[in-house]
């Protein structure tokens, strides 16, 4: 199980056995800790591949499911004021330690995709929020920065896919126009 139960999100690496967060990109951080980038990767990945099991075999892994809600659960509470999700959550608690990102759009995403999947229209309001900051600090300013981990906190065309992905998403839920524009 790759899941670190002192915070409740996902270990990103695997060191000789051991589950970690110190995979390549450790030492290049300021701040250690889970990335927002990999965990909200994990989860919606995670997300996809319990819908494509369903789809194509009628397998239903609902402990898949459960990892995904368990995380989400954590990434959630971790935004700041603004809607915005950290850059780098803590190991030991699961708290955002640091923000001033686009690398957290992909717990945006996932979160979206779950709401989409599940119903459970929980996070809703908060990520239409989100999608609402990220738009208004990134998007609208063609400024997406630190999203890929090999970046740190440069300019970078990748990010921009999860938060294509969690508007998508937060339309087909809402059929809000505005996100369409977004």
């Amino acid at each position: 199980n790759s899941m670190n139960e002192q915070s409740g999100l996902p270990y990103m690496a695997e060191n000789n056995g051991e589950w970690s967060n110190r995979g390549w990109w450790y030492d290049k951080q300021n701040v250690p800790g889970h990335t927002a980038y990999l965990v909200g990767q994990c989860v919606y990945l995670t997300l996809k591949a319990y819908t494509w099991e369903k789809r194509e075999h009628n397998t239903i892994h609902e402990n898949w499911l459960d990892f995904s809600k368990k995380i989400l659960a954590v990434t959630e509470k971790s935004r700041n004021c603004l809607g915005e999700y950290p850059y780098m959550l803590s190991d030991k608690t699961g708290v955002g330690l640091e923000y001033d990102s686009f690398s957290g759009a992909w717990c945006m995403a996932a979160a979206a995709y779950y709401t989409y999947l599940t119903e459970d229209k929980t996070y809703l309001p908060m990520l239409l929020q989100s999608a609402k900051y990220y738009h208004t600090t990134y998007i609208k300013h063609q400024e997406c920065y630190a999203g890929p981990l090999d970046i740190d906190k440069n300019m970078d065309s990748e990010g921009i896919l999860a938060y294509i992905r969690a508007v998508r998403y937060l339309h087909e839920i809402t059929g809000e126009a505005c996100l369409l524009e977004y």
